[in-house]
């Protein structure tokens, strides 16, 4: 595995979370009554938790840890 690839991985999860940091409001209350929001706020997060999987598959296969016994 190239340090590249996994610096590639990383900016992608980087990005997801700099725009959840963007469009984020100021206030609970203003994230609470804001759907809108909220929704985009999830699907960024989805993205990142996505983006993680794929960097830890990743460093799983080229390390040949292969799947868990149980």
């Amino acid at each position: 595995m190239t340090s590249a690839v996994l610096l590639r991985k990383i900016a992608k999860i980087t990005d997801k979370l700099s725009r959840l940091q963007v469009i984020g409001p100021k206030s609970y209350e203003e994230f609470a009554g804001d759907r809108s929001i909220r929704d985009l706020s999830a699907f960024y997060l989805a993205l990142a938790i996505e983006d993680c999987i794929d960097l830890a598959e990743h460093v799983i296969s080229q390390r040949g840890y292969g799947a868990p016994a149980s």
